[in-house]
């Protein structure tokens, strides 16, 4: 929602929030973690957060998944010293 987007200080529209991340899951591993925005799944533009539920559930358990973040959580974090 516009409101949630604006909590976080997200000008966009469009991604999916990571809320959770299953420990010693594949996102996990791959440095996910919860306040991330995806905003691209296999090279597609993600709109919505159903969309990304089912762009990855469309995708066979052996296949490498591909993802844009945008990590504005720990940028803030980062630029705040």
């Amino acid at each position: 929602t516009d409101d949630l987007a604006k909590s976080f200080g997200y000008e966009g529209r469009e991604g999916a929030l990571v809320g959770d991340v299953v420990p010693n899951s594949p996102a996990a591993k791959a440095g996910i973690q919860a306040g991330d925005i995806v905003v691209k799944f296999q090279g597609k533009r993600v709109k919505t957060s159903s969309q990304l539920r089912n762009a990855v559930a469309a995708t066979a358990p052996d296949e490498c998944a591909r993802l844009t973040l945008d990590f504005l959580e720990r940028q803030r974090a980062r630029t705040s010293d």
